[in-house]
């Protein structure tokens, strides 16, 4: 056992099984130009520190995250369990815009400044049975679309427009 500093502040020792650098309550500060943490075989990389570059991470010697000088690169998917959410904008207590799965639905959620803007080079596609848009409160539809079906617009809870299979159908009535 390799003891550093007063009373054992940092121990190196080998515990019949692995090599172990300890610091307990201590800060283990690691100085050098780049860092690398690797398997044993030098086969597979971990984690990779470059100096003024970025940090990156491996999961089975393929790199999938990496910090830039505008934020992180992803390679691949990132997954988030139900009710995990991606937030956007603003702050830790009110992002302007969420993004998750609450196990039952998908959801998209905008508060802060300004619009939700869905805006495209192309064309826009909603790819379901069922596409509905619904007030901030959830407690009033503006659009109901469904598949082989109507589509109704909405204004302040009073259906005003309706398709169907020979034309549309104009409501008057709140």
């Amino acid at each position: 056992k390799i003891s550093l500093g007063d009373g054992d502040n940092a121990n190196l020792y080998y515990d019949g099984t692995n090599p172990i650098l300890y610091a307990g309550t201590h800060t283990l500060r690691i100085v050098a130009d780049n860092i690398h943490l690797e398997a044993g075989d030098f086969g597979d990389e971990f984690l990779r520190c470059t100096h003024d570059g970025g940090v990156s991470l491996y999961f089975d010697n393929s790199q999938k995250f990496t910090t830039t000088s505008d934020g992180a690169t992803f390679n691949g998917s990132a997954l988030f369990p139900d009710n995990q959410r991606i937030k956007v904008g603003g702050d830790a207590s009110t992002p302007d815009l969420q993004i998750w799965h609450d196990g039952s639905h998908s959801r998209m959620y905008h508060q802060g400044t300004g619009s939700l803007i869905i805006d495209s080079d192309s064309q826009v596609i909603f790819t379901t049975p069922t596409f509905t848009v619904n007030n901030a409160a959830n407690s009033e539809t503006m659009i109901n679309a469904v598949e082989d079906g109507s589509v109704k617009l909405y204004h302040n809870h009073g259906q005003r427009l309706e398709t169907f299979d020979l034309g549309i159908d104009i409501g008057t009535s709140a």
